[in-house]
C-alpha cells in the first residue's frame, strides 16, 4: 500500500535570510521524505517569496528545483503550482504546493483536470512548474475578497485546491492560508475579533469545496485534507489566566497621532477646552504585575514579553486546552502532541526558543474530514525541524499509509 506525507510549512521569515537558512531547509526536507519513506508527497508552503516578496519571489523556483534535484533520483515526477506573480495584486496569495510521486508507483497516480472534470495521467518525468498559476486546469484557487475584512488592509490570504488519485484513492489538498491577528491588544476590547474572521472565512472555502463535490461525479468518496497555515491562536482569557496569577492588570496609553492637533492654520476640526486640544488617547500595553517592580507579562500590538519566556515551551501541555479554534468545525485532527509551531525564533544561533513578539500558538496544521480520518492508518502527526531553524513556524507533517 502506497505510505503518503502531507507537509505544511510558511516560509515567510526563510526567504528573508534565505542564504543562511535555505541549504539546511533543503537538506532537512529531503531528509523527512527519506525517513517517512513515502511514496506521494504533497508539500504545501506559504508565504513563497517571503515579507519582501517583491524582491524575492524570483527565488521561489530556484527553490523549489534544488528540492527537485536532491529527491530525483527516487522522486522522478515533481509538480510545482506556485503563485509568484505579485503583479496581479487581485489574485496573488504566495501559496505553493508541490508534489513529489515516487518512480515505483507513478502509473498508479493521477492528476484531475479541473476543467474537463476527469483525472489524468502524470506526464513526462522531470520537474514541472506550472506557467499560467492563475489560468490552470489543474488547481482551484482564490484570494479571498476584500469583504471578509473590509477594515483592514489587503494581504495574501487565501486557498489552492488540488486533487489526485493515489492507486484508486482520491485525495483533495487544500493549502489554506487564513487571516493573522493585527494586534496582540485587541483582545482587550474583542478576544474574538480574529478568530471569527478566520471562521467566516473557512466556513467559506468549505462552502466552495462542497459545491465542488457536489457537482463532481466520482467513483468513492473523496479524502479532504485541509494543511497550511491556519493561524489558530489561543483564546487569551483563558490562557493569559494560567500566566498572570496573583498578578494585577494596569493598561498604558498614548496620545493618538492621528487625533493630535493639526499643523495647520485652520483648527476649526479641533476641539477646545480651556483653549487646549481635547486628544484621544489608544491603548499602547498592558502589563500583569504583582507589584510596582515585579511585570510579569507586557503585551503590545506586537510584543509579548513574558518573565520565564522558556516555561511557555517547556510547559506548553499545561496551556494546550487554551488552544479552541478548531474545536468547532465538522473537521478531523489526529491528536496534537508537540509544542506550538509559533513564533520560533528566526536566528539560527537561537533556533530553540520561541521569540516575544507573539503568544505561542498552533498555527500550522493539518485537518481531514471525516472519510480521510477513517482511512488513516499508520499515522504519524508531529511538526519537525526542532533541532535547527526553520524560520518563524515549524513545519508540520501528517504520514499514513493509504488502505
Amino acid at each position: 500500500m502506497p505510505r503518503v506525507l502531507l507537509i505544511t510549512a510558511n516560509l515567510g521569515s526563510l526567504f528573508d535570510d534565505l542564504g543562511r537558512l535555505s541549504q539546511r531547509w533543503l537538506e532537512y526536507m529531503a531528509k523527512t521524505v527519506h525517513s517517512q519513506a513515502a511514496d506521494f508527497v504533497a508539500i504545501h508552503l506559504q508565504e513563497t517569496g517571503g515579507k519582501r516578496f517583491e524582491e524575492n519571489s524570483d527565488k521561489v523556483v530556484p527553490l523549489i528545483w534544488k528540492l527537485h534535484e536532491g529527491l530525483r533520483d527516487q522522486f522522478e515526477h515533481c509538480y510545482a503550482f506556485l503563485d509568484i506573480d505579485f503583479t496581479i495584486s487581485e489574485q496573488f496569495t504566495a501559496l505553493g504546493s508541490v508534489f513529489f510521486v515516487r518512480s515505483s508507483i507513478k502509473d498508479k497516480v493521477q492528476i484531475f483536470d479541473f476543467k474537463k472534470r476527469v483525472f489524468e495521467p502524470l506526464g513526462e518525468a522531470g520537474l514541472y512548474v506550472e506557467p499560467s498559476i492563475n489560468s490552470s486546469n489543474r488547481i482551484r484557487k482564490e484570494k479571498f475578497s476584500r469583504d471578509f475584512w473590509p477594515g483592514v488592509r489587503w494581504g495574501r490570504k487565501g486557498y489552492m485546491h488540488s486533487r489526485w488519485a493515489v492507486d484508486g484513492n482520491i485525495l483533495d489538498l487544500i493549502n489554506l492560508h487564513l487571516f493573522h491577528d493585527e494586534s496582540n491588544l485587541a483582545f482587550h476590547e474583542n478576544p474574538f475579533q480574529y478568530s471569527q474572521n478566520r471562521r467566516k472565512a473557512m466556513n467559506y472555502m468549505l462552502q466552495r469545496y462542497d459545491e465542488f463535490a457536489k457537482s463532481t461525479k466520482t467513483e468513492g468518496s473523496a479524502n479532504l485534507f485541509l494543511f497550511g497555515d491556519f493561524n489558530f491562536r489561543l483564546n487569551a482569557i483563558s490562557f493569559l489566566k494560567k500566566l498572570t496569577k496573583h498578578a494585577s492588570e494596569h493598561t498604558l496609553e498614548t496620545l493618538s497621532d492621528s487625533d493630535s492637533p493639526k499643523n495647520s492654520s485652520d483648527d476649526s476640526d479641533t476641539v477646545l477646552i480651556n483653549g487646549h486640544p481635547i486628544l484621544d488617547r489608544q491603548l499602547s500595553a498592558i502589563e500583569y504585575r504583582r507589584d510596582d517592580e515585579n511585570c510579569v507579562l507586557r503585551i503590545e500590538k506586537k510584543k509579548f514579553e513574558y518573565e520565564n519566556s522558556k516555561n511557555l515551551l517547556s510547559n506548553w501541555r499545561e496551556y494546550k486546552e487554551d488552544d479552541q479554534e478548531p474545536r468547532d468545525l465538522p473537521l478531523k485532527e489526529l491528536p496534537v502532541s508537540f509544542p506550538p509551531t509559533y513564533p520560533w525564533s528566526e536566528d539560527p544561533l537561537n533556533h530553540n526558543l520561541l521569540t516575544n513578539t507573539r503568544m505561542p500558538a498552533w498555527c500550522d496544521r493539518i485537518l481531514m474530514n471525516p472519510t480521510a480520518f477513517s482511512a488513516l492508518s499508520n499515522p504519524i502527526y508531529t511538526s519537525i525541524g526542532m533541532d535547527l531553524c526553520m524560520g518563524d513556524h515549524k513545519p508540520v507533517i501528517l504520514a499514513f499509509d493509504l488502505p
